[in-house]
């Protein structure tokens, strides 16, 4: 963001200064107006929208009131104070939003792709909670410390790798590597396991480990091993066994991720295991 300082002087309208990521703007002694107008876009509606260091207007642009425009009104306590914040959340920001495109060649020759974006809480606090935390941190110039329950939080991470002919090539390497990206995340409390499915189940250790930086640098080298050698892909087998062994996890809570190119229609069989979970 510009700052802008009040001195006698110049303003340094260079390109250098002005296309700068910090670009700084002497002015005379006597205060300037800076009118702010911000246009808000969301996929969902706009349920938090608020200011502490101007007074703010807000104008929804439409009744789902996931489009607003914003104006910052003069700080008339602090006239001469120009940094501005805008703190906003819309509805269901936690909830993954998936994306899929289509090639335009239909058929055998078709291809399709997939985005998932979500966003992880770490945090229990409401947004108010939070936002009060943040005004009282920024009124004696201190960095704002939320509490994070990351390390706190303890459960067991299964992790279910298709290894099956159908995922051979740049399917079990993309796998692989969105694998090893989630491990590299994990809480260190928590713990873990990887299974390999196909015609049978292998589980890379016999019992789950917990995620110290050894155990996962391990997994990673185990992983990137692995091939699509375990012929065509049964995944029921292996649910059954996750849900047979769950009186043996004392309540901690599990976690489960599918790494699959995608499995044949589900069978009654593994759809009633799954309403039973």
């Amino acid at each position: 963001m510009p700052s802008f300082k009040q001195n006698s002087g110049t303003l340094d309208w260079s390109e250098e200064n002005f296309l700068s990521e910090n670009p700084e703007f002497l002015c005379n002694s006597k205060p300037f107006k800076i009118a702010i107008e911000a246009i808000i876009s969301s996929a969902s509606e706009i349920t938090f929208l608020k200011s502490h260091s101007h007074k703010i207007n807000i104008e929804y642009q439409n009744p789902e009131k996931n489009k607003a425009k914003v104006r910052f009104e003069q700080n008339k306590e602090k006239p001469n104070e120009y940094d501005f914040y805008l703190y906003w959340r819309s509805k269901n920001f936690e909830i993954p939003q998936i994306a899929f495109g289509e090639s335009e060649k239909k058929g055998p020759e078709a291809k399709y792709c997939a985005l998932i974006s979500f966003v992880p809480n770490f945090c229990s606090m409401s947004l108010e909670e939070a936002y009060a935390k943040e005004v009282e941190a920024r009124s004696k110039n201190l960095q704002v410390k939320f509490p994070n329950q990351t390390n706190e939080e303890r459960g067991e991470y299964l992790f279910l790798l298709d290894r099956s002919e159908s995922m051979r090539g740049a399917s079990l390497y993309n796998a692989k590597r969105q694998l090893i990206s989630f491990l590299r995340t994990l809480p260190s409390k928590t713990y873990f396991n990887v299974y390999s499915f196909g015609n049978f189940f292998s589980p890379l250790y016999p019992e789950s480990l917990q995620a110290k930086v050894k155990n996962i640098e391990h997994a990673e080298k185990r992983i990137n091993t692995f091939e699509a050698d375990l012929g065509l892909a049964k995944l029921h087998p292996l649910l059954e066994e996750i849900y047979n062994n769950q009186a043996k996890r004392n309540n901690t809570p599990l976690k489960i991720l599918l790494f699959t190119k995608g499995v044949s229609e589900l069978t009654q069989e593994t759809k009633d295991l799954l309403k039973n979970w």
